[in-house]
């Protein structure tokens, strides 16, 4: 488990794909908590941190990954919210948990 957990980076609803993003391992969805984006306008990918305290380069996921991946366990933690697969956005119908 990573000895750092940060506060999720709030973002705008309508860019709710840009909330949990993936790094090169391809193998979990991280919740990002701050980031540098490539293009700002376009919030895809960046060097930034998740809230599990991982630094790297992330990127969005495609739309089977998004729903597929499992959600990193100890972003989930740091969140309050169940492990499980896919984006919670997706995975609880855009609920209260939407927000995270």
């Amino acid at each position: 488990m990573m000895a750092e957990t940060l506060p999720p980076l709030p973002i705008e609803t309508e860019h709710w794909r840009s909330r949990w993003l993936v790094d090169r391992r391809w193998n979990a969805l991280h919740r990002i908590s701050s980031i540098k984006w490539d293009v700002p306008d376009e919030m895809i990918s960046g060097v930034g941190v998740a809230v599990c305290g991982r630094k790297r380069t992330f990127r969005m996921p495609g739309l089977l990954s998004r729903l597929w991946l499992k959600r990193c366990p100890e972003c989930c933690k740091a969140l309050g919210i169940p492990t499980g697969e896919g984006a919670p956005f997706n995975a609880f119908d855009g609920q209260d948990i939407a927000d995270v």
